[in-house]
């Protein structure tokens, strides 16, 4: 089994999904920027046919959604980004 992490926020889970290991992937013209450049092709390069794959999501990215009691906010703004950050330090 393959575990496949996006890179959090900031990084668009489309190259999780769609830009490494899938079965079907997208390809750009790069680096020309522009949005017709882009193209889905199969993926010589999928790891489907050797491992099972699963592609796990920052919170609030790609399919990953808040469920339970959990809300949106529970996993946003610059408060939850920084604590684990700041625990480590002392400020004095």
């Amino acid at each position: 089994m393959s575990f496949l992490y996006n890179g959090g926020p900031g990084s668009a889970s489309l190259w999780l999904h769609l830009g490494s290991f899938s079965p079907v992937r997208i390809t750009t013209d790069s680096p020309n920027p522009t949005a017709d450049a882009v193209q889905a092709d199969s993926n010589q390069y999928s790891l489907l046919d050797k491992s099972d794959l699963v592609f796990i999501d920052a919170p609030l990215t790609g399919y990953s959604r808040a469920v339970g009691k959990a809300t949106p906010k529970d996993f946003t703004g610059v408060d939850r980004t920084c604590a684990p950050l700041t625990a480590s330090f002392s400020v004095t």
